[in-house]
């Protein structure tokens, strides 16, 4: 709530430098002024009444800097009311349009949050069923993609810092689907391609907790089998890991 509060705190500044660099004073007042409580009916819930505001003041702002931070602000609004393909795309037509505007990492940073958004709604929903023939959750896979970018290209924005966060949280959701979609395999007999799964996960995951599910799973399946040598080994491997990161 913070985070959604200092953002917000931000666009509102942006904007209201903006408009003090505009020709007429009185009219940069009445847009900020707009543009205020417009923002003052997101906080509040009220999406649909701030998206006619906003777009009455896109139509009406006589600053080009001022215009593109309400654009920004109409796709942060889409993403609040779940509108998630619309904020998405203002959010593609806002890099393309102002490629060196100062919002252009915040725009990033959205992106990344509705992609998450859509991934988590699409995780909740396959882990209702085990099956695995469920669609990889490739929105998370995205997320995670326009997070890096961030850090990436603005590792001194606001926002970075929160986006590392959110990266590191992906990443866990995406070894969680691959240790739920190993567990599906195994409940239909497939203990090679589960082996697989586990075996991957605890290659190119870091996360330790997950990594212990991992190993866990690749000890049972190898003792399943017969392969008692390989279950050793893998015993060994938690064991260690485990040592070196006990539960808190």
């Amino acid at each position: 709530m913070l985070l959604i509060r200092n953002l917000l705190f931000l666009m509102t500044v942006l904007l209201l430098a903006a408009c003090a660099s505009t020709p007429s004073e009185p009219q940069a007042n009445i847009e900020a002024a707009q543009y205020s409580e417009a923002m003052d009916l997101v906080r509040s819930g009220y999406y649909g009444d701030a998206l006619i505001r906003l777009r009455d003041l896109q139509k009406t702002t006589q600053s080009p800097k001022s215009r593109a931070q309400v654009e920004l602000s109409i796709a942060y609004t889409l993403y609040k009311k779940g509108d998630y393909e619309q904020a998405f795309k203002g959010c593609e037509d806002f890099i393309a349009q102002y490629p060196a505007n100062e919002g252009y990492a915040y725009a990033l940073y959205l992106q990344g949050l509705i992609r998450a958004s859509e991934g988590e709604l699409h995780i909740d929903k396959i882990m209702e069923h085990m099956d695995p023939g469920n669609k990889y959750p490739e929105a998370l896979r995205q997320a995670y993609g326009y997070f890096s970018e961030l850090v990436k290209k603005f590792p001194d924005s606001a926002y970075t810092k929160d986006a590392i966060h959110r990266s590191m949280q992906l990443r866990i959701q995406l070894a969680e689907f691959e240790l739920y979609a190993a567990r599906a395999e195994l409940i239909q007999g497939d203990k090679r391609e589960a082996l697989r799964r586990a075996r991957y996960v605890n290659e190119y995951f870091t996360d330790p907790e997950v990594r212990k599910k991992a190993l866990r799973m690749m000890a049972k399946i190898y003792q399943e089998a017969g392969q008692e040598d390989q279950a050793r080994l893998i015993r060994r491997e938690l064991d260690e890991l485990s040592i070196a990161n006990p539960l808190p």
